[in-house]
């Protein structure tokens, strides 16, 4: 629904989203290095997404107008 340019991210609810991601790690299917990308419109870009403990970031963003890799 929402990111911010810090890699956070606000899904639909459920904690699906990181879930999937913590589980991957776990498993050694992916690594802290793998990029976890995300689309989104240019207006779900947001200054701040509230963040909890479980939750689990991103390290791309990608628009119909830019591509954005999160350190």
């Amino acid at each position: 629904m929402a990111v911010d340019r810090f890699g956070n991210r606000l899904g639909k609810g459920g904690g699906y989203g990181d879930m999937e991601i913590k589980h991957l790690l776990y498993e050694k299917s992916i690594s802290h290095d793998t990029p976890i990308v995300t689309t989104v419109h240019e207006l779900q870009i947001i200054e701040s997404v509230p963040i909890e403990v479980h939750d689990q970031k991103i390290n791309m963003i990608v628009t119909p107008k830019e591509i954005t890799r999160i350190n």
